[in-house]
């Protein structure tokens, strides 16, 4: 039994896995099998799990906050009020721009009419 755990040692020595002074295992191989164990394995899942979960809830809250707003619905796009008022506002630009060119036309018209009545 003493023959087989030397000669255990002697090839985990060679292989550098113990080390020859304190034979415990190398801060390498130790490390390597705390990282892959599992509950280390799970706990970063989790973490990562956990950071999803609050990524997608930011994510809803943002967009319920636009919905609540009027302006959009779930897909990001504007609601019909929205575009409503969009069009209410360009139609009151254009009508406003078109009767500045009627004023300005009418006048025009009429300097004209009253520079052919002087002759």
């Amino acid at each position: 039994l003493e023959l087989a755990r030397r000669a255990y040692e002697r090839r985990s020595l060679e292989k550098g896995v113990v080390d020859a002074k304190t034979k415990k295992k190398t801060a390498a191989t130790r490390s390597w099998t705390s990282l892959t164990k599992p509950s280390k394995i799970l706990s970063k899942l989790g973490l990562l799990g956990v950071g999803m979960l609050v990524g997608f809830a930011v994510s809803r809250l943002l967009t319920r906050t636009a919905e609540l707003s009027g302006n959009y619905n779930s897909d990001g796009v504007a609601t019909k009020r929205k575009q409503m008022e969009f069009l209410d506002n360009y139609a009151e630009a254009h009508a406003n721009n078109l009767e500045d060119e009627l004023f300005s036309m009418h006048t025009l018209m009429m300097d004209r009419f009253k520079a052919t009545e002087r002759y």
